[in-house]
């Protein structure tokens, strides 16, 4: 069978479970890279030679995961954010693009401090595979080299798991980032001057939602990093409450939320005295940021 007859085949079976057009064809070009080793320009060259039977046999494996409702991410091991390519398991979220917009904050911020800081600490809470704190970290380097110099990256996770994909993501991308175990901020040490930035994309999807997600979510992903507690405000709680602790004066929080927390995360940051609180929307036009600062 040619490759061409054959993907063309794949991709009506994705279509058949359920994937829209767009969809399937995305996948079908990340199964030409994974399995065939075909980028775009050589597909054309390929596309009709006679497909290997070992390359069938594992598309077909492929094939069945996804006919399960398993994210394509997990099947291949990774995902792209920030222009970045990310290990991914399941023992970590797969990086949304609305959290690009999160990393995209972060680094215009610390480009700002950097003007009148001589070292900046920054802290990425609840790091997951690293996608954050690490896309921070490349950016900076590659738009500003002077801020990148004087920056410290930190990131913790309850997950020892996701603490080891976290560490081989960074080593893969060079990024200098200090990854340690800590379920919230019980064993995070303060720096000297404290941290000039914390960020944090925490679980905040309420429990109560649980029946009503994709299967893709709630049959793969970590649950300790999808759900935030009966209202899902759980984590913005403890993190109003002790980020401040850690921040120095004038300090920024940058947090992402879900896109119907635009009024309740703002106002919890309220209660414990941050100052100039904004909300910032994503490329749908979401909810998606808050930023504060620590007065």
């Amino acid at each position: 069978m040619k490759y061409s007859d054959y993907y063309e085949g794949f991709r009506k079976r994705l279509l058949a479970i359920g994937q829209d057009e767009n969809e399937a064809r995305a996948e079908i070009e990340l199964l030409k890279e994974y399995i065939s080793g075909i980028g775009p320009a050589e597909w054309f060259l390929r596309r009709e030679k006679d497909i290997p039977e070992e390359e069938i046999s594992k598309l077909e494996e492929i094939s069945h995961r996804l006919e399960t409702s398993e994210p394509i991410d997990y099947i291949i091991g990774k995902r792209w954010f920030c222009g970045l390519e990310f290990l991914v398991d399941k023992s970590t979220l797969i990086p949304r693009q609305e959290t690009e917009i999160l990393v995209e904050e972060c680094v215009k911020t610390l480009s700002k401090m950097a003007s009148d800081r001589e070292k900046l600490n920054v802290f990425d809470l609840c790091t997951g595979s690293g996608c954050i704190i690490i896309s921070i970290a490349l950016l900076l380097k590659q738009s500003d080299p002077a801020a990148y110099k004087k920056t410290v990256f930190m990131a913790s996770d309850i997950s020892a798991s996701a603490l080891n994909i976290a560490r081989q993501n960074a080593e893969k991308l060079g990024a200098g980032v200090n990854f340690f175990e800590s379920d919230m901020f019980e064993a995070v040490q303060k720096p000297e001057n404290g941290f000039d930035l914390i960020v944090s994309n925490p679980p905040y999807i309420p429990d109560s939602e649980l029946g009503k997600l994709d299967t893709r979510v709630t049959g793969f992903e970590p649950h300790a990093a999808l759900f935030g507690g009966e209202d899902g405000l759980e984590f913005y709680r403890i993190i109003a409450k002790d980020a401040q602790k850690y921040l120095n004066k004038g300090g920024r929080l940058l947090l992402e939320i879900g896109f119907d927390q635009g009024n309740s995360v703002p106002l919890l940051l309220g209660d414990e005295d941050y100052e100039n609180i904004i909300v910032k929307k994503d490329y749908a036009g979401q909810d998606r940021i808050v930023a504060a600062f620590r007065k």
